[in-house]
């Protein structure tokens, strides 16, 4: 389980590793994208300023010529307004000059900013990394942690088995005891029980006979007492009495052949309590013993039923007497009726003395019935007299035989109470007998169960083993990812510190920035002194100041923001130091689990080889399981007998199931001449595909018709431009502006229309494939029409039944068909107005953009249409194949059919292979064991062999780990070394460069004097030639021919001495304003250097300043470079300036050179 758990926090680290590099590059993009945008932004700010000013100049040209015509006296003041806008426009390019300069140093500094982002923002993925990797660690400590509860669970389960194995050889043990036990009582009460029931038996068959002798005698003491007249009723009671002892007589050989039964039973029930040793099912034994015992007890009842009837019979026959002439002889039948009664009764053992007086009433009654002395009256009363005292006499033997009886009763009761009890004792014994075998099968299952579990567990040793050697790698690469960690931390130092210099340098640049701001501001004071009349020009640099200083301060709240981040890296770093220290002590507490581990490894060892020695006498018994395996299957036939008959059931089942499969085809038939009339629908909808292409195809040839129309407008549109341009020249530079924008705005509007075309084309394209798709289905359609119409034969029975709802469905589709005719309808009209506007807005290109709206939605409708109409048609398809479906549906109903028969085959088949394979598994498990006990003896060999793996290993690492830490300590006293000699050399070449920069700085600062010495002498003579030419231009006519040509060369003299004067001062002024740059970084530069070497000193072992040191001498290069490649850039714009200027005073003077010819 852990084992998954990680491979999923794996792959989700992964993703998430995934998402943010696409997040990070996303976020690039964005940025790039950004400063892009910034970029296009700045270029549209130029190109707008410079269409103001080609405006302006286009009307001072304008001005011009209309001020051509103007009198001479004007030209003068127009003189002076053009040296005034020369001036101003001098001094415009030179404030452009230095905006551009602070735009760059702006520029500068933010691509500055932004590489400290760069760097913060990787420096934050490092940090989430080694969170990342704390997490990792934290979750290889909690498996590690969980690894080690489950082995002690496991070692807790192994125990708890043994000792409930233990438990349950006691238990079993104890239970064949009492079994046994059981067992022989249980023989013992049976065998009680039997002999009792002989004896019974025997006492009833003397009772029985006792009574028939006593019956005899009686009968023929009656015989001689009864009176001549009622003989032959008496003789007719007799013949019936015999009757009736006949009857008896059968029911005694009934009650024989009972006896014999019971006796039969008997024998069974002892045969069946020998079998119940050897027998586990237990329902077959509770039927057997209760249906013999209930047998047992079921004569008793038969004999005592038998005897009431008897009673009954004599009573009535009795009754039936013919004793009935007289009243004597009804008190006389009466009598004797009761001593019948109790002559009947089981219980009349007479005494002897008793039979004497009996025998003497009898010889009594003979003689009194043979005397004629007395009347029949008198006969009477002394029979009734007799029979009175019979009866009394009969009455006390009655009742000392009741004592008896309910003595014998009472004895009877409690020998059944004793057979109750010896019942309910079987039935206990049966049901622990029952319990006993469920604990054998769930002991042999736990056997089983064990076996598995010692497989499992030999298994999950290897495993333990396997993961131990894992641990060992993931603690070894947790080291080296620790020695990462520690590297990266220190990587992480050395560019905080780094980011600490940036930070200087960018507040140094800043206050550099504050002090070109404040300059500028002076600036711009001095010019809205001088320059009052460019108010828009000063607004738009007082713009761009207020622009500079929220720049300043973002910059400054961008610093505040970094310092910010520094200290929380810091407080992230220090937090990565502790969580480093916590790893280490939970490395340590990760060996000590490892080295636990490893001794319950070797317990488990212990363990197993006790658990073979439990198992080997477990087999033992498992030997005399599988003789009772081998009864169990004898019962397992008969089993099959009733699976023989439940086939014969399921035999039944396929026959209905082949009705329903016949009612399917019916209505598959139906379903097939639906999908005949769909084909039809569909033929008529590539019919109506086809319109709409011939439509599509009439479109796309009003589309080229537009866009010829469009090409001849835009051609039209070009010549009209090239003779406005022939016609105004002096206009070329505006209308140029306007002819791009049209161009653009033409070439967009071409753009939407080619948009438009490539629409219509994929359109095109969609229905073509909607049709090639429809055609595909209908080739598949008129395949599945070929294979139904084979089966049609087959399904004509099921077509009533189904019509209904097919004519439902077809009504269902018959009006999405006309729905979707609608839509079509709609979507061609949409669509012809949608190309009406299409030639409206062609036309009217002024009015494109208001209705390039309505085109918009009114597009995005027919794609809505076209999107439902494409649904509805996946739905129609969908319920094609639902039809389809139910088609295949029914061969998969036979198949189910011909598998079911197949299966009967199978378990016919099945029986035999299971009585193979009784005999090959005992085969198997003989040699199971061999292996087992083979494979055991090795896993104990490899156990011992990876213990001392172990030892040597671990011994190993402490030996590798003093080594590292020794090399380590060698390398760092070697880099410190080095680093120290580099550190002084680099501070002496430091401390010369600051000398030499010094000097130059002087020499600078020198010249910087003598050029303005020199400017201002130059100014001074400037101002005073252009005096005299003042003066001399106030001179005659005369003087023209002779002089022109003196001045004119001086003039032209005197202006390249003063352009040559001018580009050496702006040389020299910018050579200036570099150097204090360079050397402002170079002094700061010098200064972090100094302070950083002073920190080093103090900490031993930093490498960092010779870093610095190289970055900073890599950065002054480039920059170098770059002021050299401005400094190229500016002088030949300064030289194109010139050269302006240039043919401009040649202008200016070619025109005073007219005039004065003309004057």
């Amino acid at each position: 389980m852990w084992e998954r758990n990680a491979r999923k926090l794996m792959l989700d680290l992964d993703l998430s590793r995934k998402e943010f590099t696409d997040k990070s590059k996303n976020q690039a993009e964005l940025e790039i994208k950004l400063s892009s945008s910034y970029a296009e932004c700045d270029s549209l700010k130029r190109d707008r300023e410079e269409l103001k000013l080609r405006l302006k100049e286009s009307t001072i040209n304008q001005s011009a010529k209309a001020d051509s015509t103007k009198p001479e006296s004007l030209i003068k003041i127009q003189k002076e307004l053009e040296n005034e806008l020369k001036y101003q426009q001098e001094s415009n390019a030179n404030l452009a000059q230095q905006l551009k300069r602070s735009q760059e140093s702006n520029i500068e500094l933010v691509s500055l900013l932004q590489e400290l982002e760069e760097t913060i923002e990787q420096q934050k993925v490092e940090i989430e990394n080694l969170s990342s990797l704390k997490f990792d660690f934290k979750e290889r400590e909690s498996s590690i942690a969980r690894n080690s509860q489950a082995n002690k669970n496991l070692v807790l389960q192994l125990q708890k088995l043994q000792e409930s194995e233990k438990t349950l050889q006691v238990n079993v043990q104890l239970l064949e005891k009492a079994l046994r036990d059981k067992t022989d009582e249980m023989e013992n009460e049976r065998n009680s029980n039997c002999q009792y029931l002989l004896h019974a038996e025997k006492e009833y068959k003397y009772k029985l006979s006792v009574k028939e002798e006593e019956i005899a005698r009686l009968e023929e003491k009656l015989s001689n007492f009864i009176p001549r007249g009622h003989w032959e009723d008496m003789d007719h009671s007799i013949e019936n009495y015999k009757n009736l002892s006949g009857e008896i007589e059968a029911l005694k050989e009934k009650v024989q052949e009972l006896e014999k039964d019971c006796a039969e039973l008997t024998d069974e029930n002892l045969d069946l309590l020998m079998k119940l040793k050897e027998s586990d099912k237990n329902n077959i034994r509770n039927c057997g013993s209760y249906s013999d015992e209930s047998e047992v007890i079921d004569p008793k009842c038969q004999i005592s039923q038998l005897e009431e009837e008897l009673e009954k019979k004599m009573s009535e026959e009795v009754q039936l007497a013919g004793f009935e002439t007289s009243k004597h002889f009804t008190d006389i039948m009466v009598q004797l009726e009761m001593a019948l009664h109790h002559m009947n009764k089981p219980w009349y053992n007479i005494s002897s003395d008793e039979s004497e007086k009996c025998d003497y009433f009898l010889q009594d009654l003979m003689s009194a019935s043979k005397g004629n002395t007395t009347t029949m009256k008198a006969r009477a009363e002394y029979v009734v007299s007799f029979l009175l005292e019979f009866n009394k006499i009969l009455e006390r033997r009655i009742n000392k035989y009741a004592e008896i009886l309910k003595h014998c009763e009472d004895e009877i009761k409690q020998s059944n109470s004793v057979v109750a009890e010896t019942q309910e004792k079987l039935e206990d014994c049966i049901l622990k007998l029952q319990k006993q075998e469920n604990l054998k099968v769930t002991v042999e299952e736990s056997y089983s169960n064990l076996g598995e579990e010692l497989a499992q567990k030999s298994s999950e040793v290897e495993n333990l083993v396997a993961d131990l050697l894992s641990k060992e790698e993931n603690t070894n690469f947790l080291l080296q990812q620790q020695s990462k960690l520690e590297t990266q931390v220190a990587d992480l130092q050395k560019t905080n510190s780094h980011l600490e210099d940036n930070l200087e340098l960018v507040l140094r640049e800043r206050n550099v920035t504050s002090e070109c701001l404040e300059n500028l501001k002076i600036d711009m004071i001095v010019l809205q002194n001088t320059v009052s009349s460019h108010a828009s020009a000063n607004k738009m640099l007082e713009r761009k100041l207020e622009d500079l200083e929220s720049e300043k301060h973002r910059l400054e709240k961008n610093l505040f923001r970094l310092q910010e981040e520094n200290l929380q890296f810091q407080g992230c770093i220090s937090g990565l130091e502790s969580q480093i220290s916590h790893i280490k002590d939970e490395k340590e507490s990760c060996q000590l689990e490892l080295d636990s581990s490893k001794s319950v490894a070797i317990s488990l060892q212990d363990e197993i080889r006790n658990f073979k020695t439990g198992k080997d006498t477990y087999v033992s018994d498992l030997k005399q399981k599988s003789e009772d395996m081998q009864k169990h299957w004898l019962e397992a036939r008969a089993e099959c007998e009733n699976l023989e008959r439940e086939n014969q059931k399921l035999q039944a089942s396929v026959v209905t199931l082949h009705g329903e499969s016949m009612k399917l085809k019916n209505s598959n038939l139906e379903l097939k001449r639906e999908n005949l009339e769909l084909q039809e629908h569909c033929s008529e909808m590539v019919s109506q595909l086809r319109e709409s292409k011939n439509s599509l195809s009439d479109c796309s040839k009003k589309v080229e018709s537009l866009e010829d129309h469009l090409t001849s407008m835009l051609e039209d549109f070009s010549t009209r431009e090239i003779k406005n341009q022939k016609e105004k020249l002096a206009l070329v530079e505006s209308l140029k502006q306007t002819f791009l924008e049209k161009i653009t705005e033409l070439e967009s509007l071409q753009r939407e229309v080619e948009r438009l075309t490539r629409e219509i084309y994929e359109a095109h394209k969609e229905r073509e494939r909607i049709s090639f798709e429809t055609q595909g289905e209908i080739s598949i359609l008129l395949a599945d029409k070929a294979k139904l119409e084979s089966s049609l034969q087959e399904a004509l029975m099921e077509a009533k039944l189904t019509k209904s709802e097919l004519e439902a469905a077809l009504a269902e589709s018959q009006s999405k068909v006309k729905g979707f005719k609608g839509e079509l309808a709609a979507s061609q009209r949409s669509y012809e107005t949608l190309m009406a506007e299409n030639e409206k807005m062609l036309k009217l290109l002024g009015s494109y953009r208001k209705s390039e709206e309505k085109f918009k939605t009114q597009m995005n409708d027919l794609e809505l249409k076209l999107t439902i109409s494409d649904y509805e048609r996946q739905q129609l398809t969908k319920e094609m194949a639902s039809l389809k479906v139910q088609l295949v549906n029914i061969p998969e109903l036979q198949d189910e059919v011909s598998a079911l028969k197949r299966k009967l085959m199978e378990c016919t088949s099945a029986k035999g292979k299971l009585e193979l394979t009784l005999q090959a598994v005992s085969r198997d498990y003989e040699e199971l064991k061999a292996e087992k006990i083979f494979f055991s003896e090795k896993v104990y060999k490899l156990q011992e062999a990876m213990s001392d793996f172990e030892e040597c290993k671990m011994q190993k690492i402490a030996l590798e780990e003093k080594l590292l830490q020794k090399e380590s300590a060698l390398t760092e006293n070697k880099i410190l070394c080095a680093e120290n000699a580099d550190l002084r050399n680099g501070v002496c070449e430091i401390k010369k460069a600051n000398i030499q920069f010094q000097q130059k700085i002087y020499q600078l600062e020198e010249e910087k004097a003598e050029c303005l010495e020199k400017a201002r002498a130059l100014e001074e003579d400037l101002k005073l030639r252009e005096e005299e030419m003042q003066t001399q231009g106030g001179k005659g006519y005369n003087g023209v021919d002779g002089h022109d040509k003196n001045p004119d060369a001086i003039s032209m003299d005197h202006l390249a001495k003063i352009q040559c004067l001018k580009n050496e001062l702006a040389e020299a002024l910018d050579a200036n304003n570099k150097y204090k740059i360079q050397l402002d970084r170079f002094m700061s530069m010098g200064y972090n250097n100094h302070t950083v070497t002073s920190k080093q000193s103090t900490v031993s072992g930093d490498v960092v300043t010779r870093q610095r040191y190289e970055r900073t001498k890599s950065s002054l290069e480039t920059e170098l470079r770059d002021l050299r490649e401005r400094y190229l850039q500016m002088s030949l714009k300064y030289a194109e300036v010139e050269a302006q200027r240039e043919d401009l005073v040649m202008k200016l003077k070619a025109n005073k050179g007219g005039k004065r010819w003309f004057s």
